[in-house]
């Protein structure tokens, strides 16, 4: 059922990028698995990581640090080596740390830190006031919201 919701979702995202439908299949289903575990919407995860990487692994750190279908920052949300995470650390690494469930995480941390929906999206983004990232997303999360089962 969820690879069915995904397969519909991404013919109305992206219909004419057959090479890739494979890799955001899986990374779909990968996000719905995790938010679902977490109590996360998951068609507000799927929309946040289209607008991050159209959901493609991105397993290769980008020149700002960041990584993963949901383009975390690393130093920010992914645990250091030796010890937990903590809201305020800047040495998170790359190594063991999971693109998925860390991007989930940070999403659900916004979710929970912030008053509403849109100011943690916002916030998700880098900007709390970017007013185009929010619409971006909020766009995604329509169409995602009607057709996820």
């Amino acid at each position: 059922m969820i690879i069915g919701s995904c397969l519909t979702i991404l013919a109305l995202l992206a219909p004419y990028e057959p090479h890739l439908k494979e890799e955001r299949i899986q990374v779909c289903t990968s996000l719905i698995k995790e938010a679902k575990s977490v109590g996360v919407d998951p068609a507000l995860t799927l929309a946040v990581a289209w607008v991050e990487s159209n959901w493609e692994e991105k397993r290769e750190p980008t020149k700002s640090k960041c990584f993963g279908a949901m383009q975390i920052k690393i130093k920010y949300w992914c645990p250091p080596l030796t010890g937990e995470w903590k809201p305020t650390q800047t040495n998170g690494k790359l190594k063991g740390c999971d693109p998925i469930k860390r991007g989930v995480f940070a999403l659900e941390y916004y979710l929970k830190r912030f008053k509403t929906r849109n100011k943690a999206i916002s916030c998700y983004g880098g900007d709390c006031a970017d007013k185009d990232y929010l619409n971006k997303v909020l766009g995604k999360y329509r169409i995602i919201k009607k057709r996820l089962k």
